[in-house]
């Protein structure tokens, strides 16, 4: 029924003749092709939105190399299954949207993407090593790059907020992935098994879950030179990943184990990562901006001094601050001092009895206490100084009340 009214609007739509192409004069659609096309590049002509069914049959016959796309032709989301020698895809300015589909083919075919362009199908892009999407992209469609061997950079534009499901599963040869300011957050398995990623920076923009187990899967797809067979499998489990995160106006890097398979979760200034047996929570509000290395869930700075599953470098804390530094400053200080002494991770936490709970807080509060009274020239009130106690006490995850604290003693 639907090809016998696709056939009824085609006989009653008028038609002209442009190039040897017959084209509908109110859809703009092309309804065939000239069969006398001898040239292996092939033009659309300029006008058109469309092209039929019946005319792709046409075109495959011709068995051309290059297709050229005007930008009228703003989504090109054509079935192009068979066209064994076609090479190359050319879009030109304006147009917007591609999803092909190929089908069987022997190669890959090489496309040429406009600036504007917006949304993107699966193998949709240029054979490039090193692919930076055009800004203004808004959307890549699910397994984006799936089991593609070629690639081995990629930079995605802040346009497009999510990476899709499988995005890059499987990109075995993928050592570095950006993701620039905009992007917001990615799906399942959009990094799975990328064996040799060493470089991953995110935005101050981005939350969400990235899980990079490794796994070795022979497969590929045709836009990959080289198959994956998994010899250097247990060599590249010694390296090291670099995860680059900007949380505000903070840098930070971090260096884990690649053999690890980290899982990371980063929510605001909270980033988890979690290894195969290990987990480490890092509070970005409190860390210094710099290079860190994680290993067994123990985290360290560049001058490889550990910090115990905390989040303070123990350098960036001094002893007796300038008299001209300000109050909340100084306080600040103090409590990463207290905190640091008391820290404990809140799953053994949870787990301890109620008694020993308190016990935890009330020596929190006798170490913060201790050191506000070091300061001799800290006078804050004590709405501040409450504030940034209990702020010390809510990062241990404390369930159970234990009253008010001591007013610190004020120095002049």
């Amino acid at each position: 029924m639907e090809f016998f009214n696709r056939f009824k609007i085609q006989k009653r739509e008028e038609t002209y003749e442009s190039e040897g192409f017959i084209i509908g004069i109110v859809s703009n659609k092309i309804y065939h092709v000239p069969k006398s096309i001898e040239n292996t590049t092939i033009r659309f002509p300029e006008g058109i939105t469309g092209i039929t069914e019946e005319a792709i049959i046409e075109l495959r016959t011709l068995n051309p190399e290059i297709l050229i796309v005007p930008g009228s032709f703003k989504r090109f989301n054509v079935e192009l299954l068979n066209f064994k020698g076609l090479t190359h895809i050319c879009l030109e300015e304006g147009v917007e949207e591609i999803k092909c589909t190929f089908g069987q083919q022997e190669k890959a075919i090489d496309i040429k993407l406009p600036s504007t362009i917006k949304k993107i199908g699966r193998n949709n892009y240029p054979l490039d090593c090193d692919l930076t999407l055009p800004t203004g992209v808004i959307e890549i469609e699910n397994s984006f790059a799936a089991h593609d061997t070629n690639l081995i950079s990629i930079s995605i534009p802040g346009t497009v907020k999510t990476i899709p499901k499988g995005a890059f599963n499987q990109c075995k040869n993928l050592e570095k992935v950006t993701l620039e300011e905009g992007v917001e957050t990615s799906l399942l398995d959009a990094f799975r098994g990328t064996n040799n990623l060493h470089t991953l920076i995110l935005p101050s923009t981005y939350n969400g879950t990235i899980n990079l187990p490794m796994e070795s899967r022979s497969l590929t797809n045709l836009r990959g030179n080289s198959v994956y067979d998994g010899k250097n499998f247990e060599e590249e489990k010694n390296t090291y990943l670099k995860i680059r995160i900007t949380r505000g106006n903070k840098t930070f890097q971090f260096k884990i184990k690649r053999g690890e398979q980290p899982t990371i979760d980063i929510k605001q200034n909270i980033i988890r990562i979690c290894g195969v047996q290990e987990r480490i929570t890092i509070d970005c509000e409190q860390l210094q901006p710099g290079t860190y290395t994680i290993e067994n869930g123990t985290l360290k700075t560049s001058e490889t001094t550990s910090l115990k599953n905390t989040t303070f470098e123990e350098t960036q804390i001094t002893p007796h601050e300038p008299k001209d530094t300000k109050i909340n400053d100084k306080l600040d200080i103090i409590f990463q001092e207290a905190y640091r002494d008391n820290i404990m991770t809140r799953e053994d936490f949870i787990k301890l009895p109620t008694e020993t709970k308190m016990q935890i807080k009330k020596a929190m509060q006798a170490s913060f206490l201790q050191i506000v009274n070091q300061y001799g020239s800290v006078n804050a009130d004590f709405d501040t100084f409450y504030y940034l106690y209990t702020r010390a006490l809510t990062e241990l995850n404390l369930d159970v009340d234990i009253g008010e604290p001591e007013r610190p003693e004020k120095k002049m």
